[in-house]
């Protein structure tokens, strides 16, 4: 578990950066950081890139948390920043 250690500890350093976002997922070597709008995922992929391979950073869309299952969902803007540690 030393692996998911040092991921649970990635996450919470990039969380303590002050940068606004809405969700940080580290997986192994891999970062996704969801920010509500583009100036936090540039600045993200900024920090990010001083030890990791920022691959993308994209617009894309969440679906809104609370929803039954209906054919019409409704979503919201996000902006993604996609990352590798440099091994």
């Amino acid at each position: 578990m030393a692996n998911g250690n040092a991921a649970n500890n990635m996450q919470q350093l990039l969380s303590k950066l002050g940068i606004p976002s809405k969700d940080i997922k580290v997986y192994g070597s891999q970062i996704m950081i969801t920010c509500w709008g583009e100036a936090s995922a540039r600045k993200f992929a900024d920090a990010v890139s001083n030890f990791a391979k920022v691959r993308a950073v994209f617009q894309t869309v969440d679906e809104n948390i609370g929803q039954d299952e209906t054919a019409f969902k409704e979503c919201h803007k996000v902006w993604r920043v996609a990352a590798c540690i440099n091994k």
